[in-house]
């Protein structure tokens, strides 16, 4: 690059990270049902898997995490680019924890990191004192 120009990779502040969940993109004519190519916390590549382009430049990108319809992020999006079946958007605002939390896991899983359990831990049992002959 020369002079003032800098690269799309240059000016991102959070990493593009390669998923494969399902998403679906929410304009006011239609919904469509597409998947993620990948995602950061300040956007996300969405390929719309031959669905019809959505069309606006204002779109509302749903994430599911589990059955629960509760648990979907609901994420307001730009569209940045249209490119060949695929949408990159940039969220409209910043994400609140909720949705950050969500969105590490989601890659942290699909990375094969470290993924919270869903369900309680089991309480520790500790031997008691009185056993062990210690007070």
């Amino acid at each position: 690059m020369t002079g003032n120009q800098t690269s799309a990779a240059d000016r991102r502040r959070f990493d593009r990270i390669a998923v494969r969940s399902r998403a679906q993109v929410h304009t006011p004519d239609r919904t469509t049902a597409a998947r993620l190519l990948n995602l950061s916390l300040e956007g996300a590549l969405i390929d719309l898997a031959g669905q019809p382009d959505p069309g606006d430049r204002a779109c509302i990108v749903t994430i599911p995490f589990g059955r629960d319809p509760i648990e979907a992020l609901a994420l307001p999006a730009r569209v940045l680019r249209r490119s060949r079946g695929t949408l990159a958007v940039k969220w409209a605002r910043p994400l609140n924890f909720d949705a950050r939390f969500k969105i590490k896991r989601l890659i942290e899983g699909e990375q094969g990191g470290p993924v919270l359990r869903e369900t309680p831990l089991p309480m520790l049992v500790w031997p008691s004192s009185t056993r062990t002959g210690r007070l």
